[in-house]
C-alpha cells in the first residue's frame, strides 16, 4: 500500500520560508538564517 507523504504539496527551495534559500529570497531572518550581530562599544573593548 502506498501512502501520501505528510509533506505532499510542500516544496523546498526559494518558495519555502523554512529553508535558508527561502529566507534569503524573502529577505527575512530566523533560526535557519541568523542575523549577524552588530558590535557594540562593549564588544570592542575586549
Amino acid at each position: 500500500m502506498i501512502t501520501a507523504s505528510s509533506h505532499e504539496g510542500m516544496y523546498m527551495g526559494k518558495g519555502d520560508v523554512r529553508t535558508r534559500r527561502g529566507k534569503i529570497v524573502r529577505g527575512t531572518f530566523g533560526s535557519r538564517r541568523r542575523r549577524k550581530r552588530k558590535k557594540t562599544t562593549d564588544d570592542k573593548k575586549d
